[in-house]
C-alpha cells in the first residue's frame, strides 16, 4: 500500500513538474499572468529588425513574418521548385502591438496595391447585409488586381474575428451565410490565375475565428505579434521622440523599464500625451518632466479598476 501511494505521488509530482516547464510567467503591468510557453504574448524572442518593416514598427517583427517577405520577393525561385504561394495570413496578438502597421509595410515592402477594412465595417442590423459588404469588399479587391495586372494587391482586414466568428460559439449565430461566402471568395482567389491577392487578417483574439478559415489554402500562416520587450519598448519610444520637438537627456531606456507591459500604442501615446502637457504650458519644446508626467499618468490609468472594468 505504501508504495502504491508512494509511486503515485512520484507521478503527481512529475506531472506537474512537467506542466510548470510548459507555462511562464509574465509581468504585465504589475499583473502576473500565466501563457503557454509556445505562445508567448509578451515575450519577444526571434524578433528581427529588417529595413522594410522598422520604419513603421520600430521594435522589429518576427522572423517567421521576414521570412514571407523573402518568399514573396523571391517567389520564382521557389515556385519553379513546385511550391504554392500562399493566399493569406493571420496576424495575431494583443491590442497596440502594430499589427496594420506592420500589414502597411508589408504592402509598401512588396509594392502592392493596399485596401483595407475593418470587422466593424461589416457590421449590420440588416439580414444579409454583411454578406452583400463583404461580396463588395472581394469585388473591389478582385477588379483592383485586374487593373495592377502583375502587380500583387493586399486585401487587408482588421478585426477579422468580426467577420469569421467561430461557428461553435454564440457570436456565430446568423453568421453561417457571410462565412461561406468569405470561404468562397478566398478560395476563389487561389483558383483564379489571373489576379495576384493576398489577404492579410489581423484579430486580437485568434481563438475566436472559424476554423475553416485558417486551414490551408486560405489564412495557413499565423504570426503571434507580442507585445515589445524592454529593447522594443526603448526602440520605439525614441522612434516617437524624433518625430517631436524634445530637449533633454536620451531617457528612452529609463523609461522603457518603467512602462512593462505597455503597447506600441500605448508609447506613442505617451510622448503625444507629453506633448499636449508641454503645449498646455506654452513651453516651447518637451522636457523630461513632461515625459515622466505622461509615462505616470499613462501607468495609473491602466493599473486603475476603471481600466479592467
Amino acid at each position: 500500500m505504501h508504495k502504491l501511494f508512494l509511486a503515485i505521488l512520484l507521478l503527481q509530482l512529475n506531472i506537474y513538474s512537467n506542466l510548470n516547464s510548459m507555462y511562464h510567467k509574465t509581468k504585465f503591468i504589475g499583473i502576473t499572468t500565466a501563457t503557454l510557453a509556445g505562445s508567448m504574448i509578451y515575450a519577444n524572442s526571434d524578433m528581427v529588425k529588417p529595413e522594410w518593416a522598422v520604419k513603421h514598427v520600430p521594435n522589429g517583427v518576427p522572423k517567421k513574418l521576414d521570412d514571407q517577405i523573402k518568399f514573396m520577393k523571391n517567389s520564382k525561385q521557389f515556385t519553379k521548385l513546385g511550391a504554392e504561394l500562399p493566399k493569406g495570413i493571420l496576424l495575431y496578438g494583443p491590442p497596440g502591438t502594430g499589427k496594420t502597421s506592420i500589414a502597411r509595410a508589408m504592402a509598401e515592402e512588396l509594392d502592392a496595391t493596399f485596401i483595407s477594412a475593418s470587422g466593424t465595417d461589416f457590421s449590420s442590423h440588416l439580414y444579409g447585409k454583411g454578406t452583400e459588404k463583404v461580396k463588395n469588399f472581394f469585388t473591389d479587391a478582385r477588379q483592383e488586381a485586374l487593373a495592377q495586372k502583375d502587380k500583387l494587391t493586399i486585401a487587408f482586414i482588421d478585426e477579422i474575428d468580426v467577420i469569421v466568428p467561430n461557428r461553435g460559439s454564440r457570436a456565430a449565430d446568423g453568421y453561417g451565410e457571410q462565412i461561406t461566402t468569405f470561404l468562397t471568395e478566398i478560395d476563389g482567389f487561389a483558383k483564379d490565375s489571373k489576379i495576384n491577392i493576398y489577404v492579410i487578417g489581423a484579430t486580437n483574439r485568434k481563438e475566436a475565428i472559424d476554423p475553416a478559415i485558417l486551414r490551408a489554402g486560405r489564412l495557413e500562416t499565423h504570426i503571434l505579434i507580442p507585445m515589445p520587450s524592454l529593447e522594443g519598448r526603448e526602440d520605439i519610444l525614441r522612434h516617437y521622440l524624433k518625430k517631436v520637438t524634445y530637449k533633454g537627456r536620451d531617457i528612452s531606456a529609463e523609461l522603457a523599464k518603467q512602462t512593462d507591459g505597455l503597447s506600441g500604442a500605448d508609447l506613442k501615446k505617451i510622448v503625444n500625451d507629453a506633448a499636449i502637457l508641454a503645449g498646455s504650458e506654452k513651453a516651447s519644446y518637451i522636457n523630461e518632466a513632461h515625459l515622466r508626467s505622461a509615462v505616470t499618468q499613462t501607468i495609473t490609468t491602466e493599473t486603475s479598476p476603471e481600466s479592467k472594468v
